[in-house]
């Protein structure tokens, strides 16, 4: 992600660790959701927000 923010895929005040560790985060939690049987569609709800809030951090130029 660092990469991304030097080529300016993401917002220069990107904190590319943290927004690295939100994705990594989530993904665990996804899983564990996923395996103590949450609904498919709510799994895919919690995708599509955390898929705005990416979008929220790439930049206008890419």
């Amino acid at each position: 992600m660092k990469k991304a923010v030097r080529d300016g895929e993401l917002k220069p005040d990107t904190d590319a660790e943290a927004l690295g560790d939100y994705y990594a985060t989530l993904m665990h939690g996804l899983s564990v959701q996923a395996r103590d049987g949450v609904p498919k569609k709510r799994l895919h709800d919690l995708v599509t927000v955390a898929m705005q809030a990416l979008d929220a951090s790439l930049s206008q130029a890419s």
